[in-house]
């Protein structure tokens, strides 16, 4: 048996415990899921996740069992996971290891000092910044005081109509 680390023995503990609560038949007592975190842990030292452990301890129980730590211990032991290669471990690494943010992101075309970053969403090659900037040159300004325009003139309206109802 190795070396397996405390982080990995409480995990180990903790699913024992889950398994124990959710199982009546594998009730463990405290000192059971003590002895037995070890080798618990091991399967997760060992690539096993919660549902491998739980299908390895539930699986095929018989209807009654007389000594949960016993039995528990047996199937920890008897059906524990091989050790993973090295090339294995690797390969498993290469999968679960994420993509940088930075990977998603693209550089502005536009002119900046320094080189700026920004995430695509439709395959824009500009910044939102000069994306914005290229609105105001086509004539989103103009569109804008517009309606600014268009606001106040309604209010004015408005106002007149109560001044005139009031009177």
């Amino acid at each position: 048996m190795c070396t397996v680390p405390p982080p990995l023995v409480e995990r180990g503990g903790l699913a024992l415990a889950a398994i124990a609560h959710a199982e009546p038949r594998l009730r463990l007592s405290g000192r059971d899921v003590a002895k037995l975190a070890v080798l618990a842990g091991e399967w997760f030292q060992r690539g096993a996740d919660m549902p491998d452990l739980r299908e390895a301890l539930v699986v095929g129980l018989p209807e009654v069992v007389h000594s949960p730590g016993a039995l528990v211990r047996n199937r920890l032991t008897r059906k524990m996971p091989s050790t993973p290669t090295f090339a294995e471990q690797r390969e498993a690494d290469r999968r679960t290891t994420a993509s940088p943010r930075v990977s998603e992101m693209r550089e502005c075309a536009g002119h900046h000092v320094q080189p700026r970053l920004f995430r695509p969403v439709d395959g824009e090659t500009l910044c939102p910044a000069c994306r914005s900037d290229d609105d105001a040159e086509a004539g989103v300004a103009p569109a804008i005081d517009a309606a600014v325009r268009g606001g106040a003139a309604a209010r004015e309206l408005l106002h007149a109509r109560r001044a005139g109802a009031a009177a």
